[in-house]
């Protein structure tokens, strides 16, 4: 069985940073490589105040380079 995790990057408090966001998804996606999950997802939402990034793109890209085994992935809604 595989596992995956799907990431909408939302911001339901605003006293919560943007940074600690970002911080807080790289910590979960290095979390999912250690257990032995097959691969990270990240949301992509467009002109919605909840979510952190629109695009996944950079964010994966920096994730690329922080991971070596795990997949990682755009969703789109």
């Amino acid at each position: 069985m595989k596992f995956s995790l799907f990431v909408h990057m939302e911001r339901w408090d605003e006293s919560v940073s943007h940074r600690q966001l970002f911080e807080d998804l790289t910590e979960l996606t290095l979390m999912a490589e250690t257990g032995g999950f097959s691969t990270v997802w990240i949301g992509e939402h467009h002109a919605m105040e909840y979510t952190i990034s629109p695009s996944p793109m950079p964010l994966l890209a920096y994730l690329a380079a922080k991971t070596t085994t795990i997949h990682l992935g755009a969703g789109t809604s």
